[in-house]
């Protein structure tokens, strides 16, 4: 994959990124509250899987911030 072009990759990658950690917030807090109208459930957990270094961490800490805005 090229990074030339009208859309270098390196320019992009930021944008959707944000787009990932609003989807997964998004998902997370429909998630919460259905589990609290349906089941009086207050905590959630989510995991995240995948090999070292792919960005695990990253993401959860991105998509707790945002939760927690």
């Amino acid at each position: 994959m090229s990074c030339e072009g009208p859309f270098p990759l390196i320019a992009v990658f930021p944008y959707i990124m944000e787009l990932v950690y609003s989807s997964l917030t998004q998902r997370a807090t429909d998630v919460h509250k259905t589990l609290i109208g349906e089941f009086s459930q207050h905590r959630i957990v989510i995991a995240f899987s995948g090999p070292p270094r792919s960005g695990k961490s990253t993401i959860a800490d991105e998509v707790t911030q945002q939760i927690n805005a």
